[in-house]
């Protein structure tokens, strides 16, 4: 087998296995659903005490990738809409 055979067929590997990677890349939208422990802290202005009280708590979904946290954005807004204030209740103060 001479040079360029070996190049062509190597060239040939690299398109494959490039097809092969595109298929099994994740989902573009991974990060629309999970959050980074700090965008969350900046989000709600809160401090590291604060954040491990919250994730203490069954109000958030957190999964943990090696030292990294992740908070489940779609829990985040459930909580949030639990402690909606109305009106009636700013009132009551």
């Amino acid at each position: 087998m001479d040079t360029n055979e070996l190049l062509l067929g190597l060239q040939t590997q690299i398109a494959e296995l490039r097809k092969s990677v595109e298929k099994i890349q994740l989902p573009k939208n991974i990060s629309d659903k999970w959050l980074p422990r700090s965008q969350v802290m900046a989000f709600l202005n809160y401090g590291s005490t604060q954040m491990a009280a919250l994730e203490k708590s069954t109000e958030i979904i957190v999964t943990k990738v090696g030292k990294r946290k992740f908070i489940l954005k779609e829990s985040i807004e459930k909580m949030l809409e639990s402690n909606i204030i109305t009106n009636a209740s700013n009132h009551r103060k």
